[in-house]
């Protein structure tokens, strides 16, 4: 398990180091943005460089960005002004990391680790937002994982917020356009 999560840590860290891809601010927020807090604290779970971590302080919000690739913290510290009040670490993410931690908002994009479920559930503060928005193994897409632990079910979303309300849901298998960025993923907020 652990030769696995370093073998992973190194694909991240020469993804980021190495990408030039300009990453679009996740469907879930730019569609849901009269459901998003304007102030608090917000986690960006796996945030990569940082794009919904930015967009999240733009709206007033204090984030947290954590990530285990090195390479995606620097990218987002290289970035940072005095503007912004986000705070980024190098973390691997586990079940511990969110003992005694209460957040407004938590964000999954692009990240499922089914394990950690009911600790990101906890970590929610009360009527604070879960948000998932993933790869479902319905839509399979080129660019998105082919190892099925990391692909969301049919409808799986509504199982890993249980115990919450969802205030919106999006699921989409078919490419609509080019532009499209939904295709063969899914989302869900959340309110705990």
């Amino acid at each position: 398990m652990e030769k696995m999560s370093q073998k992973r840590k190194v694909k991240w860290n020469n993804y980021y180091k190495t990408t030039t891809t300009d990453r679009s601010v996740a469907a879930a927020l730019k569609e849901n943005l009269s459901l998003l807090p304007k102030h608090g604290l917000a986690l960006d779970l796996a945030c990569g460089t940082g794009v919904n971590s930015f967009f999240l302080a733009s709206l007033g919000m204090k984030v947290r960005a954590w990530d285990y690739s090195k390479e995606a913290i620097a990218s987002i510290k290289a970035s940072l002004t005095n503007e912004e009040q986000i705070y980024p670490d190098e973390i691997t993410i586990s079940r511990s990391c969110f003992e005694d931690q209460k957040f407004d908002l938590i964000l999954c994009c692009h990240f499922l680790d089914r394990a950690i479920d009911r600790a990101i559930f906890n970590a929610a503060a009360p009527g604070g937002l879960i948000i998932y928005q993933t790869f479902t193994s319905e839509g399979r897409v080129d660019n998105g994982p082919s190892n099925p632990d990391f692909l969301l079910n049919y409808r799986e979303l509504f199982f890993l917020v249980r115990g919450c309300q969802v205030l919106s849901y999006r699921e989409q298998l078919v490419k609509r356009s080019e532009k499209d960025t939904m295709h063969g993923k899914a989302y869900i907020i959340a309110k705990k």
